[in-house]
């Protein structure tokens, strides 16, 4: 039985599959880069803010999207909802957005959110399993 050229062979024996562009490519002269740990947001950790908040997980009414929701009984200044959106649509690598005075994050992502929230200093947070 011929073997065919097109077949890749998972045995170990063939050669490569193809030329590599790469293969000229030399590393000598290049710094060795230590890998470097995430940043934590817990640098940036404010004094300790009072204010209640809550944190729940909604799916009716979005077309069976998950949603992570947290809600000001009393709403801090618009900068401060844009800042946490910020910091948590980076930490999450997720999308969310701010509607109304709520930050809503994409996915079920309560327990992430009330240990990101904790380290910026939030200590009064009520959020459902």
């Amino acid at each position: 039985m011929a073997k065919d050229k097109n077949r890749i062979s998972l045995d170990g024996t063939a050669t490569s599959i193809g030329s590599n562009p790469f293969d000229s490519l030399s590393s000598n002269g290049l710094k060795e880069q230590a890998i470097q740990a995430p940043k934590v947001i817990a640098k940036k950790a404010p004094k300790a803010k009072k204010t209640k908040l809550s944190i729940n997980f909604e799916k009716s009414g979005r077309g069976g999207k998950e949603v992570t929701v947290i809600k000001w009984p009393e709403y801090p200044p618009k900068h401060e909802l844009e800042g946490v959106l910020k910091l948590l649509k980076k930490e999450l690598g997720t999308g969310g957005t701010l509607k109304n005075n709520i930050v809503e994050i994409q996915g079920k992502k309560i327990d992430i959110i009330y240990d990101r929230l904790t380290l910026l200093g939030y200590t009064n947070i009520s959020r459902s399993r």
